[in-house]
């Protein structure tokens, strides 16, 4: 079956790492639209779409899918301006990369008969242009009409990816669970890194070792799974030191107390449910609170 032709609205970290991946599948690009002017000329020397316009509406001429990789409180205005534009119609499909907002959102268009959806790419975008490589593999969240996930399925498998059907009422904690995992991920690398850089003498170092040392984390969670990787002194039931951890936070990082007990509270809960006859866990629920 030929590829349909594509046009993608939004060339950002994942508008244009899109339009690359899917242009080096072989797709057809028949239109890419941004309203940055820097960012449109950019990537489309890198993709050479056949229509680069600013205008969303200009560029969606002549595509069988229109993909909206645009920030989510953009979403809705730019289905409305392609709508009153009446630039989509029967047998088009139009979804958006969010993973917070239903596919309803694209209603507008509905009402002219395109189809709509959403494909949310369960992975972080950190620039613009980046090699698709590091994101085989990954899952893309799906929802939408019957129609247009017939046609997107294979679009996403083509990159090497899996899709999982999400429940469009749910998608807030769809979303919240994404962050959660990824953006929080960086926020506690950050606190560990300025704790870290009090104690090496080597401060240039310190990001560089939690590198390495979240690295083997995620390699154990792909070996053993989540409760089965966890490991340290929650995990161990070392109350002598989670007392010494609490007594440093207090005297020399104190913003990061709550922190450290939100997230030691979550450990021993888990530390409970895998060694519930094996540890004295008393001592260390007194500590966290």
């Amino acid at each position: 079956m030929d590829k349909p032709s594509l046009a993608i609205i939004g060339a950002g970290k994942l508008g244009s790492t899109l339009a690359l991946a899917l242009t080096q599948k072989g797709y057809r690009l028949s239109g890419l639209s941004d309203s940055d002017p820097a960012r449109l000329e950019e990537t489309a020397r890198a993709v050479k779409p056949a229509v680069s316009d600013s205008d969303s509406w200009a560029a969606t001429r002549g595509a069988e899918i229109v993909i909206l990789a645009v920030p989510d409180d953009s979403i809705k205005a730019v289905s409305d301006h392609l709508a009153s534009r009446q630039a989509l119609a029967k047998g088009q499909i139009l979804c958006h990369c969010s993973g917070f907002l239903p596919s309803s959102a694209l209603v507008a268009n509905k009402m002219l008969g395109a189809s709509i959806a959403s494909m949310h790419p369960l992975a972080s975008f950190s620039r613009c242009l980046s090699p698709w490589e590091r994101y085989q593999g990954i899952y893309f969240g799906i929802e939408g009409d019957a129609m247009a996930l017939v046609r997107l399925r294979p679009l996403i498998e083509s990159l090497d990816c899996s899709t999982v059907d999400i429940l469009p009422f749910r998608k807030n904690l769809y979303h919240l669970s994404s962050v959660m995992a990824s953006n929080y991920l960086v926020a506690l690398l950050y606190v560990a890194g300025q704790m870290m850089e009090t104690t090496v003498v080597e401060k240039k170092k310190t990001e560089a070792m939690l590198q390495a040392l979240a690295g083997t984390v995620m390699a154990n969670l792909g070996e053993n799974g989540l409760e089965s990787s966890l490991s340290g002194p929650i995990e161990r039931g070392d109350v002598q030191t989670v007392s010494g951890h609490l007594d440093a936070l207090k005297k020399d990082f104190p913003q990061g107390t709550e922190l450290y007990k939100a997230l030691g509270k979550v450990m021993l809960r888990i530390s409970k449910q895998r060694n519930s006859q094996e540890r004295e866990w008393e001592g260390l629920v007194k500590l966290l609170g």
